[in-house]
């Protein structure tokens, strides 16, 4: 994975990689090699949980720079869903 990031790297000045829920060792390769990063869930309480826990074993993980994340959230219509005010306590400084 890591080679073809860095050949798509010659030619492209963005790349947007798709990973699993579950981080495993190829996510967390490409990770490595990311300029920033955006989490991208829904905003049903167990999605951002999950979220946040992915963010944290990214920091942890990898000392990704906490500037460098973003969390984008999807409005569910249906079903229950969080507050912005919870969002932003949830995940604290990264935008969203």
């Amino acid at each position: 994975m890591v080679s073809i990031l860095n050949h798509l790297a010659i030619d492209y000045r963005f790349i947007l990689v798709d990973l699993s829920a579950d981080l495993d060792e190829l996510d967390l390769r490409a990770v490595s090699q990311s300029d920033a990063l955006f989490v991208v869930t829904d905003s049903h309480l167990n999605s951002l949980t999950e979220a946040k826990e992915a963010i944290r074993q990214i920091e942890r993980t990898l000392s990704f720079p906490e500037e460098k994340i973003s969390v984008v959230v999807q409005e569910v219509v249906f079903g229950a869903h969080t507050t912005a005010a919870l969002r932003a306590e949830m995940f604290g400084k990264k935008r969203y």
